[in-house]
């Protein structure tokens, strides 16, 4: 199998739709091994779920062993406007010249697609937030999600960092502006190197610290299917479908159109 961009579509995609994101034996206490013949077989043999340092290292391995090249890289949480240690762990994948980010693990948020670093480096524009130009990337369609690049600029990795932003369906039906319905999900450099320890510190911060951590203290599941997910949070059930597409046919116009009927009516359906 080559080394494609192609291909490295469908792995992203099979990824997400096979193996759900999970975190139990976190909240059971039963801590995460990260060794990647126990997450193959957690994952794969047992045909079981993991959070994003047992879900990307899998894809890490797979990709490698079909010939990718493939850079880890730790990551900022922000979601919620809190900022964490670099907690997160992501992969940057090169394909001849064009590098992509590959993240599998990021729960309900994970990204459909790898997105592209060109998307900000070659085909961004400097747009005024916050009250100063930030660096911000072309909007990517990763149905039935929007994702975007926005430069950091300093504030929460050295100079050179990238966010990683959603665009929020809820907010554009509110009649928010677009520029504030697009919400920080992590925070990453993709120069900034990662040695074993790091992830390894990473991995055991978020598996066992009590106070103040969502992983221990909830159980999650997420399921991803092909216009949504499902998921199991505490003894609540939710699935979250795209019904129409009014916020995608604003950003990407005929690309959207293409995916859905036109329907400029509310986006999501939530908590069946």
């Amino acid at each position: 199998v080559g080394a494609s961009r192609a291909v490295l579509d469908g792995v992203v995609r099979g990824v997400l739709l096979a193996v759900p994101f999970e975190q139990l034996d976190v909240a059971l206490g039963r801590g995460i091994n990260i060794d990647p013949d126990v997450v193959f077989a957690k994952l794969v043999t047992h045909r079981r779920g993991g959070y994003c340092f047992e879900v990307n290292i899998l894809v890490r391995e797979a990709l490698r062993a079909m010939g990718y090249s493939v850079e880890e890289r730790m990551a900022r949480v922000l979601i919620g406007g809190g900022v964490t240690g670099f907690t997160h762990f992501v992969l940057v994948v090169t394909i001849d010249d064009a590098r992509y980010l590959v993240d599998c693990g990021f729960g309900a948020s994970s990204p459909r697609v790898p997105v592209p670093l060109a998307s900000i480096t070659d085909d961004g524009s400097d747009v005024p937030i916050d009250g100063a130009p930030r660096r911000t990337g072309r909007p990517v369609l990763a149905y039935p999600d929007a994702l975007r690049l926005v430069a950091d600029n300093g504030v929460h990795v050295p100079s050179g960092g990238w966010r990683l932003q959603s665009f929020s369906s809820r907010h554009w039906e509110r009649g928010e502006d677009d520029e504030e319905c697009w919400r920080d999900m992590y925070v990453f450099h993709t120069e900034g190197p990662v040695y074993p320890a790091d992830v390894e510190l990473g991995n055991h911060w978020v598996s066992t610290r009590l106070e103040d951590n969502f992983f221990t203290n909830t159980r999650l599941a997420v399921l991803f299917t092909p216009d949504g997910v499902v998921i199991s949070e505490g003894d609540r059930l939710m699935k979250r479908q795209r019904q129409a597409q009014g916020d995608l046919a604003a950003l990407f116009g005929p690309l959207a159109a293409s995916t859905l009927p036109a329907d400029a009516t509310p986006c999501y359906a939530s908590d069946a």
